[in-house]
């Protein structure tokens, strides 16, 4: 039957089947005592995956209850409190850490038994519809705290509620997928959820409590695990009238790709197996227009055949598989040339894509203007303005101008979600829909032979003692913007950007004492950028939440460690919200601040170091796809790596002493590994250090490279257009900034100063007047005013 049935799949063009690991019994103790995998067990996957790789089939594995035998190890796991029945699958850490063994030890045999057939595994759903009861605790309670993870949730609350499933979710499919990827980084990982009018269900709508007899299952959010180390996202959605409104309410948003492996009609709901497959066919074509990239097509609980069940995706040629092997996740992509500029167009699954590479692809007129970005070289030609930093024009054979979608010109929307609107300068002035679901502009003017900027525009910051810059579109209207710290009247100055990489007068906003580093992002997830100032004087941190035009609300503080000093911001438990880890200079530790997605933070937890710690950064250092911190201890001549669990917390990995005494630290791949690097200032000894990463969280020796005096704050960008990254420095008492080309393997050319300000102290880069270049922005620490340097380079 099985062999039957593969035939049939690779004769109707399917390439992937999904096989379950434990089903239909739930809990399968492989007849051992202890934690492990019978040989005759894994012969039987290897046995499956050896008859799909012969009908060039990838598999993903799908699994969901705990072997019995890996009791022991669930057992060694503290029970959490307030937590009860099945829920204890996804909030305690031991049934987690029981999966993962699991999947460590059945992928480490069949590998060793057979590579070729491990090579068949494609994917591993870890949890086949993982999801928790509201008839148990922690949510059956209607009132009252819960604690997880040294977080408190209000049970009265649906916001709180929905925060403690997607962050236990989070936490427990990332320690899976973590174990998983040591084995195969290349294996895809996920944990498969079903919609919520699906097969009855309920859930996605702040996990409400259910009265008896009435489905209490809720499933993770797919948008919680956007931020996840899930490799794509999962939806089982069955056919029914709800069906796209269950897809509009999955929030499909995130740019993870979108996978529907379980899609079907049960016979009790259709008269007959035809109008099913028709029920079937009508989920997938909605789904087209939710960026869905693949489906197994059909799921019948029952024995009556329909042809069509085979064919659902070929109809119209409208869908497409396009899973391993016949082809990967993503799209084929398509390159032209002209005036030194390349293009990459990503083509769509749009149903109504016009754009082949057989007739629209040759590219020959393609025609970029790289001196005069928003025109046309030759009006012969169409032109596609599609609005980017850069605002290139892109043009295509004429043909197109008769044939693709009109928009709106004001509200620019197209009919499909996969195609973006286009402002069109040469069709009759109509604005049209490319079906490009990404479109990529890579600019390859020529190298420069040395950087060039344009001397220093300076601008008043309105207090004084300016210490650090962020830069972010404050106000929404296309334009960078800066926000740069004062530490002696305790503020923040904002400027609003121009198009031509000027600004308007500051506006001040008040912080706490001291004011020290600003970080920009979004707290609150309205879309609008907010700030975080550390202050040095205060042991707190000040987040002014932004209103949309520029402004902020006052400051809520929040209590953290001794002088306080760099911050950091990012999602350290896989929750999808903003977390902040900053630096305490006179505690010897570090602060992190786990954010609840509505701009307030929880209590922040210390993580000892060195001595003097002053600057960190986030990165995975050990490839195990989980954030880790470093910082720089200035006062002990060391660099501590503190390395993430995936859930907020941190373990000290290692700490190993430099050359000198390290006062910030940056970290990026300068030899084009893919490994992170890190780089390190010497304030006392004019120079900076290159540290290339193993992967391991370990460090190779230091490259010692000469600066300008006392270099203080550092950042990486390509300053010369040659595609290396190159590093720009602050020299605090020499007035200036020291470019230093990258070679492109960890190394440098001698340094190239640039005069700015008195005492310059933080840096950014960016291209603040949209010609894609990447241009300076500048604190000077004594002058109270902020330096704006545009790149030159062409």
């Amino acid at each position: 039957m099985i062999e039957n049935a593969m035939i049939q799949m690779y004769n109707y063009g399917y390439n992937y089947v999904r096989v379950f690991l434990d089903c239909p019994t739930l809990y399968n103790g492989f007849g051992l005592s202890s934690p492990g995998v019978p040989l005759s067990y894994t012969k039987n996957v290897i046995d499956f995956l050896v008859r799909a790789s012969n009908h060039q089939l990838s598999v993903m594995l799908t699994a969901s209850w705990n072997p019995e035998n890996y009791q022991s190890i669930i057992d060694s796991y503290p029970m959490p409190s307030n937590v009860t029945g099945v829920n204890t699958i996804v909030f305690h850490a031991g049934q987690a850490a029981a999966k993962a063994q699991f999947f460590q030890d059945l992928l480490y045999e069949i590998k060793a038994i057979n590579s070729t057939a491990f090579q068949t595994i494609f994917a591993i759903d870890v949890f086949n519809e993982i999801c928790v009861s509201v008839q148990e605790e922690p949510f059956s309670l209607t009132s009252g705290l819960v604690s997880f993870g040294d977080v408190l949730y209000d049970m009265a609350r649906g916001d709180h509620r929905q925060q403690l499933l997607d962050i236990a979710g989070n936490i427990w499919l990332n320690t899976v997928a973590a174990a998983i990827k040591l084995v195969s980084p290349t294996i895809l990982v996920t944990a498969s959820l079903f919609s919520p009018n699906a097969v009855g269900h309920d859930g996605f709508d702040g996990v409400q409590i259910r009265p008896p007899n009435v489905d209490d299952r809720y499933p993770l959010r797919p948008a919680s695990l956007v931020h996840s180390l899930a490799d794509y996202i999962d939806l089982h959605v069955y056919a029914s009238d709800n069906a796209q409104k269950e897809l509009e309410e999955a929030d499909l948003s995130s740019e993870k790709p979108f996978l529907m492996s379980e899609t079907g009609a049960f016979k009790g709901n259709y008269p007959n197996a035809s109008i099913a497959a028709t029920a079937i066919q009508k989920v997938i074509l909605a789904s087209l227009d939710y960026r869905f990239t693949g489906w197994c097509v059909w799921t019948w609980d029952s024995t009556d055949q329909e042809p069509r069940f085979w064919t659902l995706t070929e109809e119209n040629n409208a869908i497409n598989n396009i899973l391993a092997p016949r082809q990967t996740i993503g799209q084929s992509n398509y390159f032209c040339s002209a005036n030194g500029s390349d293009i990459e167009f990503t083509l769509s699954s749009s149903s109504h894509s016009a754009w082949e590479s057989t007739t629209n692809c040759f590219l020959a007129q393609c025609n970029v203007d790289s001196s005069n970005n928003n025109s046309c070289r030759s009006s012969a030609t169409p032109c596609y303005d599609y609005r980017t930093m850069m605002n290139i024009s892109v043009c295509a054979p004429g043909i197109l101008c008769s044939i693709l979608e009109p928009c709106d010109n004001i509200t620019s929307q197209c009919t499909s979600n996969n195609s973006v609107c286009i402002i069109n300068s040469c069709c009759s002035s109509r604005a049209v829909c490319l079906p490009l679901s990404v479109t990529s502009f890579c600019l390859s003017a020529e190298k420069c032979s040395s950087p060039s900027f344009a001397p220093q525009v300076p601008y008043t910051a309105g207090g004084n003692l300016s210490r650090w810059i962020a830069v972010g579109d404050f106000n929404a209207d296309g334009n960078l913007d800066l926000a740069v710290t004062n530490a002696l009247n305790s503020s923040v100055s904002v400027f609003l950007g121009f198009a031509n990489g000027s600004y308007g007068p500051q506006t001040i906003f008040p912080t706490g004492p001291s004011a020290y580093s600003v970080v920009a992002s979004d707290f609150n997830n309205d879309n609008i950028l907010d700030l975080v100032i550390a202050n040095f004087g205060s042991a707190t941190l000040s987040v002014l939440i932004g209103i949309g035009n520029g402004a902020f609300q006052t400051q809520t503080m929040f209590s953290v460690g001794n002088n306080p000093s760099i911050i950091v911001a990012n999602d350290f438990n896989g929750d999808g919200q903003v977390d902040l880890a900053v630096t305490n200079v006179a505690s010897r530790n570090i602060s992190v601040l786990l954010g609840f997605g509505n701009g307030s933070f929880a209590r922040h937890m210390t993580f000892p170091t060195g001595n003097g710690p002053y600057s960190i950064v986030a990165g995975d250092f050990n490839g195990d796809s989980i954030l880790d911190l470093v910082v720089a201890n200035y006062l002990d001549n060391t660099v501590s790596v503190l390395l993430g669990f995936g859930n907020g917390t941190f373990r000290t990995g290692t700490t190993f002493s430099t050359a000198m005494q390290p006062l910030s630290v940056l970290a990026s791949d300068f030899n084009a590994d893919g490994i992170l690097d890190l780089a390190l200032a010497y304030f006392y000894n004019d120079s900076v250090s290159v540290l290339l990463g193993f992967g391991n969280a370990s460090f190779g020796v230091e490259t010692i490279f000469l600066t300008g005096n006392s270099p203080y704050i550092m950042a990486a960008s390509d300053f010369n257009n040659d595609t290396k990254l190159d590093l720009v420095v602050t020299n605090h008492h020499g007035a200036s900034v020291s470019i230093l080309l990258g070679l492109g393997n960890g190394s440098f050319e001698t340094h190239t100063m640039f005069s700015v300000g008195n005492d310059p102290f933080g840096v950014v880069v960016d291209d603040f007047n949209a010609d894609g270049q990447k241009d300076l922005a500048v604190a000077n620490y004594n002058d109270g005013t902020i330096g704006i340097l545009l790149n030159n380079c062409s």
